[in-house]
């Protein structure tokens, strides 16, 4: 197809649906039990449906339509029972095609002793766990607005100060 192509993929920032990670057994080598509960809390469905209509909005504006910008309008399979464009059918759509943007976050909070949710400690220490710290995205109890690339290193340069902090040679 030789034709410019655009597009809106609305993306939650902050989604109030949270999954979990269970072990599956004993054996460190069997794959965790992941469910991410997508959609879990209706919120987070009426906010994709709100963004899609934002975009759909947009591609009528007058600036895009002296482009000759169109919709492409082919229903989208596993979506015919619903009727076009409406609130239900966008919601069919958003749950068959939605995807994350990859940023996995928050399966080892940090947090005080006293929050049952939380692995880690302030030090990036894991509770009950000697030796074992987590120094990476996975300890933020939620996700940043954006790309997690700058907190990923940001908590990474801490870890290492605190390895450095308890090392023995740190010590002097």
């Amino acid at each position: 197809m030789d034709k410019d192509m655009w597009q809106v993929i609305p993306m939650l920032l902050r989604p109030e649906s949270t999954g979990t990670i269970r072990l599956a057994s004993s054996d460190p080598y069997t794959a965790p039990l992941i469910d991410p509960k997508y959609f879990s809390k209706i919120q987070d469905l009426n906010v994709l449906i709100e963004g899609t209509k934002i975009g759909l909005a947009l591609s009528k504006m007058e600036a895009f339509q002296k482009l000759g910008s169109k919709f492409y309008a082919a229903i989208f399979p596993g979506c015919e029972q619903f009727t076009p464009w409406t609130d239900e059918y966008w919601g069919c759509f958003i749950r068959h095609f939605s995807s994350t943007i990859y940023h996995a976050s928050g399966t080892c909070k940090m947090g005080p002793s006293s929050d049952k949710t939380a692995v880690v400690d302030p030090t990036l220490k894991v509770y009950g766990i000697k030796g074992l710290r987590v120094i990476d995205c996975s300890i933020m109890s939620k996700i940043v607005s954006g790309n997690t690339n700058a907190p990923a290193i940001m908590i990474g340069e801490k870890g290492l100060d605190l390895i450095k902090a308890d090392w023995p040679l740190g010590k002097r």
